[in-house]
């Protein structure tokens, strides 16, 4: 199958023995469960050779592996936004299984931007009712009447709960362009 032993599944091992008596038996799959989202994958289980009986047409059997996971991340990772636009809105997504309500810290972060000339700094958190995949979050951009270069700073997402993970995209970078 595409599944892998010891990434996805636990180890299979590689003799059944069947006690006296025992016509059947179960192959436990025990799935191991990561925070990377996939596709579904299967595991093919065979049965090669049976040592003193013999073996039936149904000597091989499949498995599939469903992802259980999503995450929740930023839309991008780098945002860009004009010193007079006021308040920048960024989206915040999440993925996988949106049947039960999740939720996200958030803070902003130093930069080379001062978190009370150049913009507000932050703290709240994101909340997904059961079927929504985005939401948004709104950071207040300061216009000062100063010429200055280029500014950053950062926003985090942390503390996920409901079930979702973060995803790769946890961390993103503003840049505030002068606009005097």
């Amino acid at each position: 199958g595409t599944a892998s032993s010891g990434a996805d599944f636990e180890p299979l091992g590689t003799q059944l023995t069947f006690p006296v008596g025992v016509s059947q038996l179960d192959v436990p799959v025990v799935p191991l469960d990561d925070p990377v989202v996939e596709a579904p994958e299967t595991i093919r289980v065979i049965l090669i050779s049976a040592e003193g009986g013999k073996l039936g047409p149904e000597a091989a059997a499949d498995f599939v592996l469903e992802d259980n996971d999503g995450n929740v991340e930023f839309a991008a990772v780098h945002y860009r936004v004009l010193e007079d636009v006021g308040e920048m809105v960024v989206t915040v997504q999440r993925s996988g299984d949106l049947s039960a309500p999740t939720s996200v810290d958030y803070a902003t972060t130093a930069g080379t931007a001062d978190p009370v000339m150049d913009f507000t700094s932050v703290t709240g958190t994101v909340s997904f009712a059961a079927g929504e995949d985005t939401q948004t979050l709104r950071v207040p951009i300061v216009d000062d009447s100063l010429v200055e270069p280029e500014e950053t700073f950062g926003l985090r997402l942390l503390n996920p709960a409901g079930g979702a993970p973060l995803g790769g995209q946890n961390n993103a970078q503003v840049t505030i362009a002068d606009n005097d």
